[in-house]
């Protein structure tokens, strides 16, 4: 008997707790339409735009996961994603009638392609958005965000047909909240107090609202949405997220600390900066732990990186800023500078710009340093010129963090295997300082080849400052090919359109351009281009030539169409070819004007860099 009245005892706890688990799931599961109910408290949408809301609940097909941003295949969109993305879009449906381009004048001024669209407030489209009901709106709207000129926003370059439908008058916002910045604060507030945003989502636009990540409030809705989906979908992007970090430690790219990173956090997803700065092979970095002083900063990376990088015992870093003065009321934040050091014989040498140290900037409430990943620009050219299979790279969080600011950074070696699997899995590693992990262009073999240039004549035009002005160009990007060098030198190469486009500045400016790099072997003269449309009276007119030699040369239509930059070479060397056999090249990086010992040089010891 006992033992019955145990079992029934056991029975009834088990069923009260079932009935008490459902109604709170009942309870924390509100449907759409109670959400609704909860819109309808508020101001936040107009009678009309409530109307709105309601007509799409009720007709409109429940959208997929994919159209609102996720890459989960056959996702949930739950009840509080789908009336995020419903308030969302009737904002972006209010946003020309809160701009002020929604009046009759405006609009009638909008469809005109022969009106000036300028909209400071002095000129006439500025004046007729002024005086408009939306814009007054938004004027009359109390700011519990500080954005300097927040609602003085402008329409997308005009002109637009008459019957486009942004020009139509929703008015589906409430009048108590901005779309353009000023009322960032309380659509956070508003949304998280009815339930249409978690804790967790409330707090990371918190952090938002100071940065730059979410200027207006339909970036902030969007933001809520990819959120909100995300927890939607929680259990199957954490499980995809397993997959991937087992996958990654068992091939040995990620540390096997990451799988416990991964699985500590089971209800949110890791972002997988984390992931990567763990281990020997990176090093990590606090923003606000690091000098705000440039100079102090970059030493102290620099010497982290003694352990890290190979035989990089550096001696004699140096960074000298410039301190530039954009405007009157600049407070002459650092812009630009330059970093060099030694390593052995080996002096190496980059420009940088340097972000502002948000010490000095007023969004801010923390003094950090702001890193470049152009900082690893010097230490990759002396891995490449080391002939080494590691390049440094820059690791940042998708997620910025707190107030919108990099708050993190890490730099850790990868091989191109390396490089190549774990870029596939993230968006958040970058390369700089070679473009690959091509030894052959490091600035040691790029300086051998650009020696050669010079030897056969290519570069031998060119003024000693200008070769060095040159170098200091290409040492600071990223150099993909020995062609791309050239790039960097003037009046030795001209860009080419490979697909036939018409020719910016007409087809007089790109002969020109041709005979700039001749080394004034070209000097084409008397150069007429005219192209004239075909009208009901007149036939087209497409005429073109010069004079060179003696000869006229011109008026020629060849394969593809009136003639364009492949044409124009041919015309050029059909004119060369009477007075010697320099001629002007294709490549694969642009047209270089070789003679006849150049062209043998290059086929010679760089076969298939020249095309024809």
């Amino acid at each position: 008997m006992r033992r019955f009245h145990l079992l029934t005892l056991l029975l009834l706890l088990l069923l009260l707790v079932s009935q008490n688990f459902l109604s709170a799931q009942e309870q924390s599961e509100p449907s759409a339409y109670d959400l609704f109910e909860r819109v309808r408290q508020t101001e936040l949408l107009t009678p009309g735009g409530q109307d709105w809301l309601l007509e799409r609940l009720r007709n409109d097909p429940l959208p997929t996961s994919q159209e609102l941003g996720t890459k989960v295949q056959g996702g949930t969109v739950g009840p509080k994603t789908h009336l995020l993305s419903l308030i969302g879009q009737a904002m972006r449906k209010d946003r020309f009638f809160r701009i002020g381009a929604t009046g009759t004048k405006a609009r009638a001024y909008l469809s005109d392609p022969n009106q000036d669209f300028s909209t400071s407030p002095d000129t006439t489209l500025g004046r007729l958005l002024a005086d408009s009901p939306g814009r007054q709106i938004e004027r009359a709207i109390e700011a519990t965000d500080s954005v300097e000129n927040s609602w003085t926003a402008h329409p997308p370059p005009a002109p637009y047909a008459e019957d486009d439908e942004r020009f139509t008058v929703y008015d589906y916002l409430g009048h108590e909240f901005s779309l353009f910045g000023k009322t960032r604060t309380r659509l956070n507030e508003t949304l998280f107090r009815i339930g249409l945003t978690s804790k967790a989502t409330h707090a990371a636009i918190k952090n938002r609202l100071t940065g730059e990540d979410l200027p207006t409030e339909m970036d902030l809705l969007a933001f809520a949405v990819k959120r909100t989906l995300t927890e939607d979908n929680i259990n199957q992007l954490k499980g995809e997220e397993r997959l991937l970090v087992n996958h990654l430690v068992r091939r040995e790219l990620l540390h096997p600390e990451a799988i416990l990173l991964s699985e500590e956090q089971p209800n949110e997803l890791v972002d997988f900066f984390e992931f990567l700065s763990l281990g020997e092979s990176a090093v990590r970095f606090r923003t606000d732990e690091l000098p705000t002083d440039p100079k102090l900063a970059y030493r102290a990376v620099y010497d982290s990186l003694r352990g890290l990088v190979p035989d990089f015992d550096f001696t004699e870093l140096r960074v000298e800023l410039i301190k530039v003065a954009t405007d009157e009321t600049s407070t002459g934040l650092v812009d630009s500078g330059r970093v060099s050091f030694t390593v052995g014989e080996d002096r190496y040498a980059y420009n940088l710009a340097f972000p502002p140290n948000l010490a000095d900037d007023p969004l801010d409430t923390v003094a950090r340093f702001v890193p470049n990943p152009s900082m690893l620009t010097g230490i990759n050219h002396f891995l490449a010129d080391r002939a080494s299979r590691y390049r440094l790279a820059f690791l940042a969080p998708a997620d910025p963090g707190a107030e919108g600011r990099t708050e993190y950074f890490a730099l850790r070696l990868l091989t191109q295997p390396e490089y190549n699997e774990l870029g596939a899995a993230s968006s958040d590693i970058s390369l700089k300082g070679t473009g690959s992990y091509d030894n052959d262009l490091s600035p040691k073999n790029l300086r051998r080849f650009l020696g050669q240039m010079d030897s056969i004549g290519l570069l031998n035009h060119l003024s000693t400052t200008e070769q060095n002005a040159a170098e200091t160009r290409w040492l600071d990007a990223d150099v993909y090919s020995r062609l791309h060098v050239l790039w960097y030198y003037p009046r030795v190469m001209v860009s080419i359109n490979y697909n036939g486009a018409n020719l910016p500045g007409g087809r007089k400016v790109f002969l020109e351009r041709l005979a700039a790099i001749s080394r004034g072997q070209f000097t084409p003269t008397d150069i007429v281009d005219i192209q004239l449309r075909a009208t009901p009276t007149a036939p087209p007119v497409d005429e073109f030539g010069f004079d060179f030699g003696g000869s006229r040369y011109g008026n020629l239509m060849l394969d593809d169409g009136p003639l364009r930059q492949p044409g124009i070479i041919k015309l050029a060397n059909e004119a060369l070819s009477s007075v010697g056999e320099a001629r002007f090249h294709l490549t694969t990086y642009g047209i270089l004007f070789l003679e006849a010992e150049q062209d043998a040089f290059f086929r010679a010891h760089y076969p298939g860099l020249i095309v024809l």
